[in-house]
């Protein structure tokens, strides 16, 4: 971008198309797991939600991050839904380039073993999911190894940075509205209604409770 012209707004603009895609990619997973109509609606709610409108304009990794988090899990969707195994190893290669843009997009380990759990991912489509993801990774770790003598150490760093306790404990509850807007607050308390209510009649697991992961 600097090549085009060295000023902040370049900056500012690539940073808005990244998270563009965050808008473009919703769409597309609701679109793959329900219809266009939900893709749409849920598109909506994400170009609109006031948090990441301000963020977008913020020369920051947050939201970028976030749009490689969901180009990640649309391939991973899209690679059991066309059972096209190949979409594994892009998923993987998406989210290794979601951790490099912000190291805490690592929290998604915490839904992978759900996915691959309920849908029963065997291990050769598990294993080109982690080839993509270190064959982006791999490069980065080495240079770390090198440069610091140990390549966990950057994350390690990082770790011991965003924990330093600047804010008081409850700080995420009390800025909860400001991330999760009412709307989608009400929306998630309302889906957790009813997939218990499903669950309560009917013992099987539903499509919504699969999904689980994306809410975590």
């Amino acid at each position: 971008g600097f090549l085009i012209k060295h000023h902040v707004f370049i900056a500012d603009i690539l940073v808005s198309m990244l998270s563009i895609l965050s808008v473009i990619f919703i769409f597309l997973i609701c679109k793959e797991l329900y219809n266009i109509k939900t893709g749409f609606i849920a598109a909506l709610l994400m170009a609109f939600n006031p948090f990441l409108v301000q963020n977008s304009n913020f020369i920051m990794t947050d939201v970028p991050a976030l749009s490689l988090v969901a180009v990640s899990i649309y391939f991973l969707i899209l690679a059991r839904l066309r059972n096209k195994d190949n979409l594994y190893f892009i998923s993987g290669m998406f989210f290794s380039l979601a951790i490099l843009m912000k190291f805490t997009s690592l929290i998604l380990l915490l839904a992978l073993p759900i996915y691959f759990k309920l849908y029963k991912v065997d291990f050769k489509k598990i294993l080109k999911f982690s080839l993509g993801f270190l064959i982006i990774m791999l490069p980065y770790l080495i240079l770390a190894q090198i440069k610091y003598g140990f390549f966990l150490k950057p994350f390690i760093k990082a770790q011991a940075q965003v924990g330093d306790l600047n804010e008081p404990i409850y700080f995420y509850l009390i800025n909860f509205i400001d991330v999760f807007k009412i709307v989608i607050s009400i929306g998630f308390l309302l889906w957790v209604i009813f997939v218990l209510f499903q669950k309560y009649n009917n013992k099987t697991i539903s499509n919504d409770e699969k999904v689980f992961f994306l809410w975590i």
